[in-house]
């Protein structure tokens, strides 16, 4: 990914020695500049209009400047770097890589992040940082499954990694913290793939037990025209398509046309898809993180596959061994129980926490 050149930023030192120090601080407390990092700034104009990736380049190279001792930059940075895809609150802090002695001590912004196996790095474009299949295997480890699919299945269809040397990487691996999650995360890779939010959805019908049979199957209408979904269940004869706002607002995908002429456009092709007897499902960046309403979109849409149920969680479904209530009760539930429902009496009573050992539950001893 293409960085701003050095002469574009402004350094207190070079300031400093010009005796414009003052200046230089007025400016950042009226916000014409933007202090990067220490001793780093940035005209106020090129932050406004470089996207959220390229800020983070941004504080990476600010980062390089303003310390004599160079960081190896990994995981989020380094995936950064590489142009993987990730969510953007990914993106808030800098990762480097920190010596094991130091454990994984960070602050103003800057995470570091330890391992016992070491890793591999090299340069690129001057910034010193982990090799993609280094990266990958390290967020496979570290991410849930749907944002770690997400880089796998970039870096695959991209050719940044193959398959073979992602094998390599999870052995050395092997006995690392998430070395779990990453193999199962890079078993699940696949290049047919066209984007996060695909990868995002697939790794919540994996979790839900409904993984699709083919992504980018191709329909033909009764013109001839060959149509695409991205997810198909044999089974029901069901695509699945997931969207943003971004296929109907981004210039790179309306191709100059309105919003309602995209969205006349998707409509017309979806009932071209229906008039053959396929079922649609369609959902956006909400719902495919989350488990619940994939799940009821999927089962409305006739999917027959049994759907593992995600409506409470752990903490709620737990019953202690006095056949009692758990501890905490849900803001509606306690509005509903009466003093003749509620163990303690009373709309709004909550349960102490038990005490012992044993966990949050205590022993589980009725007292």
């Amino acid at each position: 990914m293409e960085r701003t050149s050095g002469s574009d930023f402004i350094t207190f030192a070079a300031e400093n020695d010009a005796g414009r120090r003052y200046e230089l601080e007025g400016s950042v407390v009226s916000g014409d500049r933007v202090r990067l990092w220490r001793g780093v700034y940035l005209e106020r104009s090129a932050w406004d209009t470089a996207s959220r990736e390229h800020r983070h380049l941004l504080r990476l190279d600010a980062l390089r400047r303003s310390r004599a001792d160079a960081y190896a930059f990994c995981d989020e940075s380094a995936a950064v770097i590489w142009g993987l895809p990730l969510m953007p609150a990914r993106l808030d802090n800098v990762t480097v890589i920190a010596p094991t002695d130091q454990g994984g001590r960070s602050r103003g912004g800057l995470v570091k992040r330890a391992s016992r196996v070491a890793r591999e790095v090299t340069e690129h474009d001057g910034l010193a940082v982990t090799t993609p299949v280094q990266t990958v295997v390290d967020l496979a480890r570290r991410l849930p499954l749907g944002e770690g699919l997400g880089v796998v299945d970039h870096a695959l269809r991209t050719g940044l990694v193959t398959s073979a040397d992602l094998e390599d990487r999870l052995h050395a691996f092997a006995s690392s913290r998430g070395a779990r999650r990453a193999r199962r995360t890079v078993g699940h890779g696949d290049p047919r793939s066209e984007s996060l939010l695909e990868s995002i959805s697939r790794g919540t019908m994996i979790d839900l037990g409904a993984p699709p049979d083919e992504l980018q199957r191709q329909v033909f209408d009764a013109a001839g025209r060959t149509l695409r979904g991205d997810f198909w269940w044999e089974s029901a004869r069901l695509i699945g398509e997931c969207d943003g706002r971004a296929k109907y607002e981004y210039e790179g995908f309306t191709r100059g046309r309105a919003a309602g002429d995209v969205l006349w456009a998707e409509k017309r092709r979806e009932d071209a898809v229906r008039a053959t007897g396929v079922n649609v499902a369609r959902w956006g960046w909400w719902e495919a993180s989350r488990p619940r309403e994939l799940a009821r979109i999927l089962r409305a849409a006739g999917l027959p596959s049994p759907l593992r149920a995600f409506a409470t969680p752990k903490w709620f479904r737990h019953v202690d061994r006095c056949g009692e209530t758990p501890w905490v009760w849900r803001k509606s539930q306690r509005a509903s129980v009466g003093a003749a429902g509620h163990p303690r009496g009373g709309a709004g009573a909550r349960r102490r926490r038990p005490k012992g050992p044993g966990g949050p539950w205590g022993s589980g001893r009725c007292r």
